[in-house]
């Protein structure tokens, strides 16, 4: 699936296998964080339903740029198949609060919004 017109994300933090995605989107003037459960298929080449979804809603409500970050960092298209939380990695936990905190710091003032 393709980007909005117009949007290319400047944001993508990924594993090196690319199971993983951390963070997605881009920052600007005013930036809307989105908090998801988990990613689905979009990278910083293709889209996906929820990241063009995100985008037109930023847009719509007058930020000119959203970023997606998730408590799992797992991709998945659905969310019944991820890890519970005593299955959860370890390393995958703290590389993904690492990059939530990375995130949050360069949007301090940021509107959040949470979907799933």
């Amino acid at each position: 699936m393709r980007y909005i017109e117009g949007y290319t994300p400047s944001v993508y933090e990924y594993d090196d296998t690319r199971n993983l995605r951390f963070a997605l989107g881009n920052y600007g003037e005013k930036t809307l964080i989105c908090i998801g459960i988990n990613p689905s298929s979009a990278s910083d080449q293709e889209s996906d339903r929820t990241m063009n979804e995100l985008i037109k809603f930023s847009k719509t409500n007058g930020y000119d740029s959203c970023i997606m970050i998730n408590p799992c960092p797992i991709r998945s298209a659905r969310p019944s198949d991820l890890p519970k939380d005593s299955e959860m990695d370890g390393n995958i936990t703290r590389m993904n609060l690492e990059c939530i905190e990375k995130v949050l710091t360069q949007c301090v003032g940021c509107d959040a919004l949470i979907m799933w």
